[in-house]
């Protein structure tokens, strides 16, 4: 039998009284006397000894639905910005996520889109509105609470990205031996699990590793060559090279990430990055990272150096790349029809400098389905000029972006040197 639907709570600290009333009505017992609802909120469900933020990662990844509790605290507070940018992503990317935005007394729709969560567009969520005077009362309280239970019914109906990465990584780690599985469980998780009879020792292990891949870490291992450096003894190179695509982009901030699937519900569909790396590297990342266990979404790199119209020149750019990706030989014309009636997948990469607003704007009338992330070099452009376009903040850690690149690329020469010696072929 599922449990009953998960419900991550993202609140400022200042507001404890309330999120608890709020969180207690939630979780209120059915006419079988089962709970209704699971509230995962970082002032109760936390585990003593481990590291509160991964945790709530874990908590944002494996919740069925999302209630972003809004007051004048939440709006001033920089983690209830990070976690309701990580919830929108679940919503953008997951048809059967509920989110909620829960206005607290002095909120309004103007301060919201005014404030740093405009971005977000948390206009077009569902809103319940606690109540018109200075403090919620128990009514009040229960009226919202009843909204949620009653939106997202008494159980899951859907799988959420963690419950997916679990499984593709057990149908992955299914093909390491028993030793090294093990190992790498050793490894990676944080103390030993509670033993289980519903699970055996190889499922738990697996459980384990996804885990901290979902919440950012990979334990004791200083880099993800380390990880594919252990499985190489007994793992077949494909499946290491799965390993490597799922793993690889955790080190991105999601809520970072999380604002690219949103871009293709924007008039302005383009978002501006920093980095060192990002042409060969940190792009991809994020968009891995943003569209976990897909395999639909690629980013292109337009080339610049260019003279005359910025707009002209990336347009022939976009549709080179296309015919040269997709074996095609139509002209231009007929590649940008094509690409404005097929479904948004494709991400491109526009190198610095940064376009002027005017000629970004005919590149975005003209691919009203591509979405574009510009690369403003190693400092995150804060031009007033751009105040259209999203920012990708946190900015790039330029050393761990590095850092990041330099072991992905020794897990790669790994697995090359596996397939060299045929150890692909047992």
């Amino acid at each position: 039998m599922p449990g009953p639907a998960r419900v991550f709570v993202s609140h400022s600290s200042h507001d404890g009284d309330l999120t608890n009333a709020l969180c207690g009505r939630l979780q209120c017992a059915d006419s079988q006397c089962e709970p209704v609802c699971q509230a995962l909120v970082d002032n109760t469900a936390l585990v003593p000894g481990k590291e509160w933020p991964k945790q709530i990662h874990e908590f944002m990844a494996k919740c069925h639905a999302g209630v972003i509790l809004l007051t004048e605290h939440a709006l001033a507070s920089a983690w209830v910005l990070k976690e309701a940018t990580i919830l929108a992503w679940r919503a953008s990317i997951d048809e059967s996520f509920h989110l909620f935005v829960v206005q607290g007394p002095g909120v309004t729709n103007a301060r919201i889109a005014d404030e740093r969560f405009g971005p977000l567009l948390l206009d077009s969520i569902q809103k319940i509105l606690l109540c018109q005077g200075c403090h919620p009362t128990d009514d009040d309280i229960e009226h919202a609470a009843r909204r949620i239970r009653e939106t997202i019914g008494c159980r899951p109906v859907a799988d959420t990205p963690f419950d997916r990465l679990v499984g593709g990584l057990a149908d992955l780690f299914g093909k390491v031996g028993d030793h090294t599985l093990l190992r790498v469980a050793e490894k990676v998780r944080v103390g030993a699990s509670a033993w289980r009879p519903d699970r055996d020792r190889r499922t738990q292990y697996v459980e384990e590793i996804a885990r901290r891949i979902v919440c950012e870490s990979l334990g004791h291992y200083k880099g993800i060559d380390e990880l594919v450096d252990d499985l190489s003894s007994t793992t077949p190179v494909e499946t290491l090279k799965q390993i490597l695509a799922i793993a690889a982009p955790r080190w991105v901030d999601l809520a970072a990430a999380g604002r690219l699937p949103q871009l293709a519900t924007k008039p302005q569909r383009a978002a501006i990055i920093n980095g060192s790396c990002v042409a060969e590297f940190t792009a991809d990342m994020y968009v891995k990272r943003a569209h976990p266990l897909s395999n639909k979404y690629r980013v292109i790199q337009a080339g610049g150096g260019f003279a005359g119209d910025p707009a002209d020149h990336y347009t022939r750019e976009i549709c080179a790349l296309v015919r040269k990706r997709e074996n095609r030989t139509d002209a231009d014309d007929a590649i940008i029809a094509y690409l404005n009636r097929r479904n948004q997948s494709l991400y491109v990469l526009l190198p610095p400098p940064l376009l002027p607003d005017e000629a970004l704007g005919r590149l975005l009338n003209r691919f009203p389905r591509l979405s574009f992330i510009l690369w403003s070099g190693e400092k995150l452009e804060d031009s007033d000029s751009h105040g259209d376009i999203d920012r990708l903040v946190p900015e790039v850690d330029l050393e761990l972006e590095e850092r990041e690149l330099d072991s992905y690329r020794d897990a790669q020469a790994i697995i090359r040197n596996m397939e060299e010696e045929g150890w692909g072929r047992r």
